[in-house]
């Protein structure tokens, strides 16, 4: 996300001790600006998430990277990873040697999503945002709170993010549709703060290290179980506490079957009678003051998220699409015409 040019003045200037990429913008001062003879001296070489870069599709780019590269013998490699796939193994045959070591630092017993109590709630379709107001509103009531709630794009992060504000509860909106420098300024805030509430897309699930996160809130049915334990990992961190909680609709619910080796139980609303009532009221009068071009972006990213889990929910074409009319009508809107 940083400015091309301002890079390329900072190379020749001063050949960096320390160089912090994305394999794409990597490649690109590779091949078009001058920075391969300037890694002819690298001794270190480092691979953070591993299997993210892998599931972000950046395999061909990794490869392309190494053959930049000099020798793997004349450097050291490390690939750091929460979980090691097989074709992660494959990308660490071609950037090791084949005497490299594996360290596992965890431990099953060690694990986060073993040792960090974690609850479910499933609703209806109709009650699915009164349903956040009312666990969000409990879990505030500690002074300390500090809250990730996590949802499956960046524009349905964006529509909760603003519905939420409206509703009167401030939230930090983060996902990738925010520029760098937003990103940074608001992590910096979230991490340095307490009683506050961010709303992500997964750009905060793995690699960042917010301490003090008392509660993960995961909205809509993960992408699968690791995604689902990379984000509560946000919690729980270096021995601190912390709980977990997946809030899914109706037509959800089937995800829970993907945990059942996790200590995931039913949540049970400390005053039952604090779902709905004047939390239903607001959250009404809130969804209709979302700006319309909110919500068709919304419509359009849940229609997309959803398609790609047609097989896991057994639906159809049709169902999706009713579905997706139905969500937005619960929004208040009418349906988008699609592009």
């Amino acid at each position: 996300g940083t400015n091309v040019n301002r890079d390329i003045k900072e190379f020749t200037q001063r050949t960096p001790d320390i160089l912090v990429a994305t394999p794409g913008r990597l490649n690109d001062h590779l091949e078009n600006n001058s920075l391969a003879p300037l890694l002819n001296r690298l001794s270190v070489l480092v691979f953070d998430e591993g299997d993210q870069l892998l599931d972000m599709g950046f395999q061909p780019a990794i490869l392309k990277i190494m053959k930049w590269l000099p020798r793997k013998e004349q450097f050291q490699t490390l690939v750091f990873s929460a979980t090691m796939p097989e074709d992660l193994r494959a990308i660490i045959r071609v950037a090791f040697s084949e005497d490299y070591r594996y360290v596992d630092c965890v431990g099953e017993e060690q694990a986060t999503h073993h040792h960090v109590p974690q609850q479910s709630l499933v609703v209806s379709r109709t009650d699915q945002f009164t349903a956040l107001a009312s666990v969000i509103e409990e879990a505030r009531a500690d002074p300390n709170h500090k809250i990730i709630v996590f949802f499956t794009t960046a524009r349905l992060t964006q529509f909760y993010s603003e519905l939420f504000n409206l509703y009167g509860i401030e939230v930090i909106e983060m996902h990738s549709r925010k520029s760098q420098s937003y990103r940074t300024a608001q992590s910096d805030k979230f991490r340095q703060g307490a009683g506050m509430i961010m709303f992500s897309s997964d750009v905060s699930a793995r690699g960042l290290d917010y301490p003090g996160v008392t509660q993960i809130i995961q909205v809509g049915m993960p992408s699968d179980k690791a995604q689902y334990i990379h984000r509560l990992g946000r919690t729980a961190r270096g021995g601190e506490g912390g709980t977990g909680l997946v809030l899914l609709c109706d037509f959800e619910a089937g995800f829970l079957r993907e945990l059942t080796e996790l200590p995931v139980a039913a949540h049970r609303f400390q005053n039952q009678a604090a779902f709905g009532g004047d939390v239903a009221t607001r959250m009404s009068a809130a969804l209709g003051r979302v700006p319309r071009d909110t919500g068709e972006k919304a419509y359009q990213a849940w229609l997309g998220y959803y398609n790609g889990c047609l097989r896991r929910l057994r639906w159809s074409k049709q169902d999706l699409v009713g579905a997706a009319n139905e969500w937005v009508g619960l929004v208040g809107q009418p349906v988008p015409e699609l592009e």
